[in-house]
C-alpha cells in the first residue's frame, strides 16, 4: 500500500515522499524540495501503530502519560487509531476521555464515536464539544453524527446557529478560515443524520463565497 521503499519512503496517489521526521510514534514524509513545485501533496504523517514498529498497551498509557509532553499526547492521540484492534483500546480511550485536553478529545473523537457504546460515546462528545474552542471543534461535530445518537441533532444545530454568529465567520486570508470549516462541518454532519440538504442552501450559498473554507478544495 505504501510502495516498496517503506519505510524510508512511500508514495501516495502517485506521489513520492521521502521520510523526514521519524518520531516514537509517527513518521512524518515529505516531497523532495526539488519536487515541490509539482507536487500534489507536501506532506503525509504515518502512525507507526500501523506497521508495529510502535506498540502501546492500556497500562503502558496510564504509567507514560503524565510524563509525556503535550504534543507527545496529541501524537500518540492521532496516532492511536492504529491500535483499535487491541482489547484494551477502549480502556485507552476512556483514560483520554478522563485525563486528556481538548485537542486529544478532538484527535481520538472518531475512534471514541465507533468503539464505545454510542450512549456513553455521545455523552462524552457533547460535553467535550462545549469544552473546546469554535473552529477547534470539527473532528468532534463528525463523531457526534457519527453515534446516531437521538440528541445529535439538537445539539449539532445548536451549535451551528453558535458558529454562524462568530465574527470570523466571514473573514477571508490566506489560510483557511476555520470558524467558516466548522459551519460547513456541522451542515455536512446534519445532512448525514438525514436533516434535508434544502434547509441550509443560504447557508452554503453565503459558505461557497469564501475562497478558504475547506482545506481540502
Amino acid at each position: 500500500m505504501l510502495g516498496e521503499e517503506y519505510p524510508a519512503a512511500v508514495v501516495k496517489e502517485g506521489t513520492r515522499m521521502v521520510l523526514a521526521v521519524e518520531t516514537r510514534f509517527t513518521r512524518q514524509y515529505q516531497v523532495p524540495e526539488s519536487e515541490m513545485g509539482t507536487a500534489k501533496f507536501g506532506a503525509w504523517d504515518i502512525s507507526r501503530f500501523m506497521d508495529g514498529s510502535a506498540s502501546m498497551t492500556a497500562e503502558q498509557l496510564r504509567r507514560e502519560w503524565p510524563t509525556w509532553t503535550e504534543w507527545e499526547r496529541v501524537e500518540f492521540c492521532q496516532s492511536s487509531v492504529w491500535l483499535h484492534k487491541q482489547i484494551d483500546y477502549p480502556e485507552m480511550l476512556r483514560f483520554i476521555m478522563q485525563h486528556g485536553a481538548p485537542r486529544n478529545w478532538s484527535a481520538t473523537a472518531g475512534s471514541i464515536a465507533v468503539t464505545l457504546p454510542a450512549e456513553e460515546a455521545f455523552r462524552f462528545l457533547e460535553g467535550a464539544l462545549g469544552a473546546s474552542e469554535v473552529g477547534n471543534c470539527s473532528n468532534i461535530i463528525q463523531a457526534i453524527a457519527i453515534t446516531k445518537h437521538p440528541d445529535a441533532e439538537a445539539i449539532l444545530r445548536k451549535h451551528l446557529e453558535a458558529v454562524w454568529q462568530q465574527p470570523e465567520l466571514r473573514k477571508e486570508n490566506d489560510r483557511v478560515n476555520l470558524i467558516a470549516f466548522e459551519a460547513k462541518t456541522c451542515i455536512d454532519s446534519l445532512i448525514a443524520l438525514g436533516v434535508s440538504p434544502g434547509e441550509f442552501e443560504d447557508k452554503v450559498r453565503k459558505l461557497s463565497q469564501q475562497k478558504r473554507v475547506d482545506p481540502h478544495l
